[in-house]
């Protein structure tokens, strides 16, 4: 850990200072005593997953969701969950049929994306916010398109960074 021994403000630079691209170019401010933790970066919980903030909403029926993007505090979905939907999540988001359903707010989440974040619209904009530029730079890593660009395939980009569970069942004849 490093402790700054003086009040500062300085642009990062991610090649001089080791830190990653995601902090290049950014401005920050650094308070006497504040203190910068050295050592791996942290990972945005799973990319797109770690954007998605649950709320359980009662007006909506029987296994419903919607989702809507929220820039309050930072770049999130709020994803609503109907009742019975919010209690199943909270208890097997982790098996395969949890995941499925996961698989399937993450492409309403992209849907969202592409419909009403497709421009960068400067301090505004979605580079604005470094949880949606880590999940830009993911994209590329993974050779899909921008949500901005055409040819974005909001199901396609869920589905191959969280691929379905397929539940094989074997014959018992």
């Amino acid at each position: 850990m490093i402790v700054s021994a003086k009040e500062m403000s300085l642009t990062i630079e991610a090649r001089r200072d080791g830190v990653s691209a995601l902090w290049d170019g950014r401005a920050i401010y650094l308070p006497r005593g504040a203190r910068l933790a050295i050592g791996p970066t942290f990972a945005l919980q799973s990319g797109l997953l770690g954007l998605l903030d649950f709320r359980q909403e009662d007006e909506l029926g029987c296994g419903q969701f919607r989702v809507e993007a929220s820039r309050e505090g930072g770049f999130r979905f709020n994803v609503y969950l109907a009742s019975d939907l919010h209690r199943f999540l909270r208890t097997y988001r982790q098996e395969a049929v949890g995941w499925n359903t996961m698989t399937h707010i993450v492409s309403a989440a992209f849907a969202r994306l592409q419909r009403d974040h497709r421009d960068d619209d400067g301090d505004e904009g979605w580079r604005s916010y470094a949880n949606l530029v880590a999940l830009h730079e993911e994209l590329r890593r993974r050779g899909l398109p921008h949500w901005s660009e055409e040819g974005f395939e909001p199901e396609l980009a869920a589905t191959t960074l969280y691929p379905h569970k397929a539940i094989v069942m074997e014959d018992e004849g």
